[in-house]
């Protein structure tokens, strides 16, 4: 048994549309877990919907899902519809809490003030943009505004009584900040310049220990400089080991301006 349904308009802040994951949070690769492929390599497909706990159509859309919650584990609630097991699996993530570690969620980009829903599903899903299916590996961004066409099924088989929040398919409704993860490295180095520079660094590229090559062949046009009205060659140089950044560097090479 499921209940199918279409989100209201959330953020995309975790997961990928595109892509899906090999392994799991542990790094181990995801296998199919029972049936005839028990044991082969899986794949799986994850995305994190961000919904303003404002939004008007967010308690309806809920509604469904507790709907299928209550019917599939009764056990678990009062006849007046509260949950009665605090470790029920909703896949539903207080964007204001705490998660298993009881770090703060509102740190992480786009939860603060959202119920943030995890989907996922072993088949790709079907990406539409405007009526269109689409086919651009990147056209659906972390940030972006979407929803999901989805459906809620009881996990009755697992050790843990909860629901399964299957994905099947993605709307890009509207574009928004992108969400990038890892750190900024230009802005990391730009916050603090070295105070100390070892003995020996330079600020130009070094010349390779390597000997002077003696004039061969014909000069380089191309360049003007010592070596060149001596008529060395560039190639000679670069055969020795040095590279034109390096020539140009020790002004042995300099480029020539245009004619």
């Amino acid at each position: 048994m499921s209940t199918q349904f279409i989100t209201p308009v959330g953020r995309l802040v975790q997961g990928d549309a595109h892509t899906p994951q090999a392994t799991d949070s542990e790094g181990k690769p995801l296998v199919v877990k029972s049936g005839p492929n028990a044991g082969q390599p899986a794949k799986k497909w994850f995305i994190a919907l961000a919904i303003t706990k404002d939004n008007p159509e967010f308690p309806a859309f809920w509604a469904q899902v507790q709907s299928e919650a209550k019917t599939a584990f009764p056990q678990c609630f009062t006849p007046q519809g509260q949950c009665t097991n605090p470790n029920f699996s909703w896949k539903l993530v207080d964007g204001d809490g705490v998660d298993s570690t009881g770090a703060p969620n509102n740190t992480k980009p786009g939860f603060a003030g959202h119920w943030v829903i995890r989907f996922s599903s072993g088949y790709e899903p079907k990406l539409v943009h405007q009526g269109q299916y689409i086919t651009a590996k990147d056209a659906i961004k972390r940030g972006y505004f979407i929803r999901v066409v989805g459906s809620c099924s009881p996990n009755t088989g697992a050790q843990k009584a909860g629901v399964y929040m299957n994905l099947e398919a993605i709307e890009l409704v509207a574009y928004g900040e992108e969400i990038k993860t890892g750190i900024d490295a230009v802005g990391a180095f730009a916050r603090s310049a070295p105070a100390y520079i070892p003995p020996g660094a330079s600020s130009t590229p070094m010349a390779p220990p390597a000997g002077m090559p003696q004039g061969v062949g014909p000069a380089s046009p191309q360049y003007v400089g010592t070596a060149a009205a001596q008529g060395q060659d560039l190639a000679a140089w670069q055969a020795a080991g040095w590279t034109i950044e390096q020539l140009v560097a020790q002004g042995i090479f300099t480029p020539a301006a245009p004619a």
